[in-house]
């Protein structure tokens, strides 16, 4: 099946997103490859992930009330901005201490293990990149969030998405 309206969310994001010399596509997460500078977006919600990165945000900066979308995406736009700061071996390290949070998950409240991960220092750093980002673009960012609303909304409808 194929969805309508996602050429248009796509074509919106593709706006803010090529300004940072990456590519984007709908995925099933949010991701940045560093591989490609391509990053994914989704209009699944994962409740639990969604919770865990709003208490994140709340804690780290509660002057900030962006959607968790917006944080998402600018949190991913975030890596590709700051992947130069980390020497091949620390990348190695942080992603082996990210393996290390899935092992545990079993072992320690998943909650716990979240805000864990988003303090691995190139999660804090893309997510900070991101804040910066929102708080110098404000303007910019509630033109182009209204817009993109208005896109993932009408998906929604045309989708006969609940």
């Amino acid at each position: 099946m194929r969805l309508k309206g996602v050429k248009k969310i796509n074509n919106i994001i593709s706006e803010l997103v090529s300004q940072f010399d990456c590519t984007c596509e709908m995925g099933l997460d949010f991701s940045y490859y560093y591989d490609s500078s391509n990053i994914t977006w989704s209009i699944l919600v994962s409740e639990t992930a969604d919770d865990s990165f709003n208490k994140f945000l709340k804690e780290e900066y509660p002057d900030i009330t962006a959607d968790i979308f917006l944080w998402s995406l600018l949190h991913e736009i975030g890596h590709h901005e700051t992947c130069g700061m980390w020497t091949e071996e620390e990348q190695l390290h942080f992603d082996e201490l990210k393996l290390k949070l899935e092992e545990d998950t079993d072992n320690k409240d998943y909650l716990t293990s979240c805000i864990e991960y988003y303090h691995i220092p190139d999660e804090y750093e893309a997510t900070k990149w991101a804040a910066n980002y929102i708080i110098e673009n404000e303007e910019y960012l509630k033109g182009f969030w209204g817009r993109l609303q208005e896109a993932i909304i009408n998906f929604y409808v045309v989708n006969n998405i609940e």
